[in-house]
């Protein structure tokens, strides 16, 4: 624990210090592809509608759109030299069927489908290959509507060879994606670091309900990214998921409102979530029953999201005024923020859908990810000081304010505390007549001795294993780690030290020394380890007392 705060800064710095060079590795990325692979598409141009009851003919440039009509008939013709391209476009939810004069050459919903999340036509990348026999030919394209939502709204088409159409839809969709991978390492860094500090569970649960918003977020945004859908092979399953990460999106909001105590409406507030959740799973255990079709109610999904949401927060601020409470306001701000910037991303896509995909990087996405990082960064700094504070009085308690080693406390809890293993040694010091240096050189110079032999160890011991002040004249060093060590060559090495360094002292000092290592077959508890270490440290004591006495 005493190393938590620093390891918690230091992942901080790294963590920023990352994004930001993330950021200057996509912007670098995205220039890249824009300067070097340039890509030019002269085929949605000039195509022409032929009106199915009155065969009158405009000319017209994709995308477009054709309010009310809910079946239409395009045409154009097939240039010369293909050289193997490939037609590509993109369908929201209508069914397609594609002549090249009067053949047949690809159809896209007009079959019924089975199986779970094969209800209907979605949001799907097309490619059809156009042989060489086609040169010079009429391409004809039918489409039907089947919701009003996307009635006569016709996309752009490409043609183009894979590698150059792949590089340019990376070139297009790349943020979109980016948002989306920047949400989903949001949430890790997030629960990485609240992990850490899971022991302040009441104070993190703000940030794990932000950790869920970027999670929802990335789900939304990458389900909803038409690179993505280009690259996976069941795009109505992924944009079924989009629509349930968008119910989804405000739960975090409310899940968080929920646990606030002492707050006007709270009942409210917790029925409201659970009614909404309920709702959620629901839709979607019909959906996957087939009962209903989610894509076919998107509408009345985005309505109710933002009617919902709208709902809620007003709820919300009601309670927080009458509450009176201040510390709640910057927290709701932000998230009606995303909110009411998530409105105008909406109408920009209703208005273009084909424009806000391509070249428009979502508002509410860039909030969000500011929203995250704000909000965490603050959160985890305010918690890392707290846990500072906690560590160093901590510290303070289990230390031993003379000599700077941990006090005898300290030493108690932790021989309690140890994983017993054969590599755990402890080596036990006493200072000799410390009572004579006290009465006849005095006390200053009898804590003088302590504190000498007190740095001595930690000189020599700190870096291999903690030191304690385990009594008055006593010390003890316990290492947890003996594999690579002798304790009877540490033991002599202090000694060595100690005579070296203690001819200049104005009083004599000798110590006594023992040491022991774990022994499973004799050590039931550590205490015994220390038991043996001190033993060995009183007949030490002795032999050194009998050898003055002779000297004598």
């Amino acid at each position: 624990m005493e190393g938590v705060p620093l390891k918690l800064k230091m992942n901080l710095k790294k963590t920023n210090l990352f994004s930001f060079v993330f950021i200057i590795l996509i912007f670098s990325i995205y220039l890249g592809l824009d300067y070097t692979n340039p890509f030019t598409n002269d085929f949605d141009k000039d195509w022409q509608l032929v009106d199915l009851e009155s065969s009158n003919k405009e000319s017209f440039d994709l995308p477009v759109r054709f309010p009310g009509k809910h079946n239409l008939k395009i045409q154009k013709r097939i240039p010369e030299n293909l050289n193997g391209k490939y037609l590509y476009f993109f369908t929201s939810d209508q069914s397609i069927c594609i002549y090249v004069d009067d053949e047949l050459i690809y159809e896209y919903g007009t079959r019924p489908t089975s199986g779970i999340f094969a209800n209907s036509t979605a949001d799907s990348w097309h490619e059809v290959r156009l042989k060489k026999a086609y040169e010079g030919r009429m391409l004809q394209v039918f489409f039907t509507y089947p919701y009003q939502w996307h009635s006569g709204h016709i996309f752009k088409f490409y043609l183009s060879k894979p590698q150059s159409f792949l590089r340019n839809l990376v070139r297009k969709y790349w943020f979109g994606l980016v948002f989306a991978f920047f949400c989903l390492t949001s949430f890790g860094i997030i629960v990485s670091f609240s992990s850490i500090l899971k022991e302040r569970l009441g104070q993190i649960t703000p940030i794990m309900f932000i950790a869920l918003y970027a999670l929802i977020s990335s789900i939304w945004f990458i389900s909803d990214n038409k690179l993505f859908i280009f690259a996976v092979p069941h795009p109505t399953a992924l944009f079924t998921l989009s629509i349930i990460a968008l119910m989804l999106i405000d739960m975090p909001a409310l899940l968080y409102a929920s646990t606030i105590k002492n707050l006007s409406y709270t009942k409210f507030v917790r029925g409201f979530a659970i009614i909404k959740l309920i709702t959620v799973i629901v839709v979607l255990i019909l959906e996957l029953f087939s009962v209903i079709n989610i894509y076919a109610y998107r509408n009345v999904v985005h309505i109710y999201m933002y009617l919902s949401t709208l709902v809620f927060f007003i709820t919300l601020g009601i309670g927080i005024l009458k509450s009176k409470r201040k510390d709640l306001i910057s927290p709701v701000l932000l998230y009606l923020t995303v909110v009411l910037v998530s409105s105008i991303d909406m109408i920009i896509y209703i208005n273009n859908q084909e424009a806000y995909s391509a070249d428009y990087s979502s508002l509410a996405a860039s909030v969000t990810i500011a929203f995250l990082f704000i909000v965490a960064t603050k959160s985890l700094n305010r918690l890392m000081d707290e846990n500072k504070k906690a560590v160093m009085h901590k510290n303070l308690a289990s230390q031993d304010f003379m000599t700077g080693t941990k006090n005898k406390s300290a030493f108690l809890r932790d021989i309690d505390n140890l994983i017993l293993s054969k590599e755990l040694g402890v080596l036990t010091f006493d200072i000799n007549e410390l009572k004579l240096i006290n009465d006849k050189y005095g006390h200053e110079n009898g804590d003088n001795a302590v504190i000498f032999v007190a740095n001595l160890l930690k000189d020599m011991f700190l870096e291999k294993g903690a030191c304690y002040r385990s009594g008055t004249d006593e010390f003890t060093v316990i290492i947890k780690d003996c594999s690579n060590l002798d304790v009877y060559d540490l033991q002599k090495e202090f000694l060595i030290t100690l005579n070296e360094k203690i001819a200049d002292l104005p009083y004599p000092l000798s110590v006594a020394i023992g040491c022991a290592i774990f022994d499973p077959k004799i050590d039931h508890r550590f205490k015994d380890t220390v038991r043996r270490a001190k033993d060995k440290m009183k007949k030490n004591k002795t032999s050194q007392k009998l050898a003055d006495e002779e000297f004598i």
